[in-house]
């Protein structure tokens, strides 16, 4: 009498649950190890916890009491790491006049706005979302004619 083995086994389940944590574990640590040594950002100083997770800016706007604290947190770093810090994984935040030409560059330069940004923004297909900088130029333009047509001053 032959005797059938099931495919799939106790065992079998539980090997690939560890096995799916493991991947998991291990994506998360390949991320972190991305963002403190080989995204462009990696040079700034700043916290390293900041630079490696959102949590440490989630702290201070969602845990510490009384909320929306992050800021004040960031004056404070800028005293500890000086006027250019790195605030996040994909931020870094400036307290230095001299480079407001730097960053504000205005027309003639091309600038893309950051996901983040747009995704916070909830405003899908209106001209803040737009991330590409032509997409945003064409949609402003059409915002600036409806304006002009109707008596407005120019945006």
């Amino acid at each position: 009498m032959a005797y059938a083995t099931p495919l799939v086994t106790e065992r079998s389940i539980t090997s690939l649950f560890a096995f799916t944590i493991l991947l998991f574990f291990f994506y998360r640590l390949s991320v972190v190890f991305y963002r403190l040594f080989l995204h462009p950002l990696h040079r700034f100083p700043g916290p390293k916890l900041a630079a490696a997770t959102f949590l440490y800016e989630a702290y201070y706007d969602v845990f510490k009491a009384p909320g929306g604290q992050y800021i004040y947190e960031v004056d404070r770093l800028h005293d500890v790491y000086g006027p250019i810090i790195r605030i996040n994984p994909e931020e870094v935040h400036i307290k230095d006049s001299e480079w407001f030409d730097t960053l504000y560059t205005g027309s003639g330069h091309v600038r893309h706005k950051g996901e983040r940004a747009n995704r916070a923004n909830k405003s899908t297909g209106s001209v803040a979302s737009a991330v590409e900088h032509t997409l945003h130029r064409i949609r402003r333009s059409a915002f600036k004619e409806e304006l002009s047509t109707s008596g407005q001053n120019d945006v």
